[in-house]
């Protein structure tokens, strides 16, 4: 399997530029049709993601297109018409849900443009409800969009965003909670689960990349004696993502995304009369209460609780179109974020210093010491992103 990262530019060009005529020999050009495959409901496409199978010349190659992070990842291989390869498969089980795949068009070297014309309606305003709907869908598409690349593992940020995706799915579902009479506990639970399945390889990677950028600042010495902790680490992040690929692998998975879309579709209104905002101003206030609460000096898990709380409110502003409010809940999350991961490198750090032997020990020490600095940044940054957070809500 080839796989090729594609970014896109537009860079425009100089209207003085004359581009030199090239005089060639007219060539018969070769004959290259794509077909290009999707399942019934059209779930790649609106995921962004397309599979199509270039012919021409001899040759068939299947091309797998998926998103990433700020570019696209592009995955070939040979085979043979009307036979997608096995691997592809693999990584689009998720979608194949919906039914086998299906040509859905074909193109050819030499074809027409089109022109559609397009009429703007005005409409009108959707309700709290509708509003919570479309945003739910949003997530569960976001699930589905980055589920190929998180099987495929070559980019740490797949994973992450579909972490995101389903951590605000569930998010959402509790928000909205007051506007909806369904009872979606159930679902919730399962998404949890979902959830701490993806966050225990996240978390690694996150872990992982931090403690090897700090451990390269030490020296070679010292650089050397980490790598047998930052061994440990990558182990353990071997058997979660085994974990990982058994739960997507798994029936229950297919029917938990079956599952979440009909909970969606079939949501009841509650008949309560609060607005979005109304959602904002309750978990605004929750969060103040939190914040009230602490004392001079804040335990690790009070701050961290805090940041819950603060997540909640961001994601209900999210859902009012609260944009300065999102914007500062963001960056009261970013610090309390990093003051959290200070706290759980630096636990970890101690956790593979116990057995180690004499000379890694002493590194792990000088990494934990690291984190301690990091940590105590984080708390002299809070106090001012909640000062600036305070003021919106």
């Amino acid at each position: 399997m080839r796989a090729t990262r594609r970014h896109e530019w537009d860079l425009g060009r100089p209207g003085d530029v004359r581009l030199p005529s090239l005089a060639m020999p007219s060539l018969e050009p070769p004959v290259v049709t794509f077909v290009y495959y999707d399942v019934p409901g059209g779930a790649l496409a609106d995921a962004d993601i397309t599979l199509r199978c270039r012919t021409g010349q001899g040759l068939s190659v299947w091309q797998l297109t998926l998103p990433a992070d700020g570019s696209q990842l592009e995955l070939e291989e040979d085979g043979a018409p009307l036979q997608p390869p096995r691997g592809f498969l693999a990584l689009l089980r998720a979608h194949l849900r919906h039914g086998p795949l299906e040509p859905v068009s074909e193109l050819r070297t030499t074809r027409r443009s089109a022109q559609d014309d397009v009429v703007a309606v005005d409409p009108p305003a959707p309700s709290p409800l509708e509003e919570l709907r479309g945003r739910l869908r949003t997530q569960l598409l976001e699930i589905e969009r980055h589920d190929p690349g998180t099987r495929l593992g070559r980019d740490p940020e797949s994973l992450h965003d579909m972490r995101v995706g389903v951590r605000r799915l569930r998010a959402l579902l509790r928000t909205g909670r007051e506007l909806v009479a369904s009872d979606t506990a159930a679902l919730e639970r399962r998404l949890k689960q979902l959830g701490q399945v993806l966050g225990e390889v996240r978390d690694l990677d996150v872990l992982l990349a931090r403690l090897e950028a700090q451990a390269a600042e030490l020296g070679e010495e010292d650089t050397r004696q980490a790598r047998p902790l930052l061994a440990t680490l990558r182990t353990e992040r071997s058997c979660s993502r085994s974990r990982l690929l058994a739960a997507l692998r798994s029936d229950e998975y297919l029917g938990l995304l079956d599952d979440t879309a009909r909970t969606i579709d079939e949501l009841e209104p509650s008949g309560t009369a609060a607005t979005l905002d109304d959602l904002v101003d309750r978990a605004s206030v929750k969060l103040r209460k939190a914040v009230r609460k602490l004392p001079d000096t804040p335990a690790n898990e009070e701050l961290h609780a805090v940041r819950k709380k603060g997540k909640r409110a961001r994601y209900a502003g999210e859902l009012a179109g609260r944009k300065k409010l999102v914007k500062r809940a963001k960056e009261l999350q970013d610090v309390l974020g990093e003051h959290q991961d200070a706290v759980v490198a630096a636990d970890r750090l101690r956790e593979l210093g116990i057995p180690a032997a004499p000379e890694q020990a002493l590194v792990a020490g000088r990494l934990v010491e690291r984190e301690e600095g990091r940590r105590s940044e984080a708390r002299a940054a809070w106090p001012k992103t909640w000062r600036k957070l305070r003021e919106t809500i």
